[in-house]
């Protein structure tokens, strides 16, 4: 009575973020984490969502083992707060990376995300084992990009 079974599970750990995917043809949407200032005060800095449509005929990949994906163009289309308050057209949304690897006059300089514009990366590699590299960082889904903020913050 009671044999002791063990189980095995062999799985491909690439398998388990399938749903997190880049399709690899046609336009979709991609969120990408940013920061806007100065929008309740002269010092005021808050967390936001830019919505990306990825077009057609940019490059993209996700990075092998992660929910991060790249592309090398994309339409900005909207800037929303995590409430899914939408901002004004006008509003200036920066990439949390240039944000905590750079000084704030510094920014001038970076890529910034305005609605209705086309932003490019500052350069492009195809490779999906390299996570973190040239290209628009952004996920496929609104809430990985939220939780993105709340783990590096």
């Amino acid at each position: 009575m009671g044999q002791n079974y063990q189980v095995y599970a062999y799985f491909n750990r690439d398998k388990l973020f399938d749903r997190y995917d880049c399709p690899s043809e046609g336009s979709f949407v991609g969120w990408k984490a940013a920061m806007v200032f100065g929008r309740t005060s002269d010092k005021s800095c808050e967390f936001c969502l830019v919505q990306l449509k990825i077009p057609a005929d940019s490059p993209r990949l996700r990075a092998f083992e992660s929910k991060k994906c790249r592309c090398e163009f994309a339409k900005v289309t909207g800037i929303q707060l995590f409430d899914g308050t939408s901002l004004p057209d006008d509003t200036v949304a920066y990439s949390m990376f240039e944000l905590t690897n750079f000084t704030m006059p510094f920014l001038r300089y970076r890529t910034n995300y305005r609605k209705g514009k086309t932003v490019f990366a500052d350069g492009w590699v195809a490779d999906r084992y390299i996570e973190c590299s040239h290209g628009i960082h952004f996920f496929m889904y609104r809430d990985d990009a939220i939780s993105y903020v709340a783990l590096r913050g």
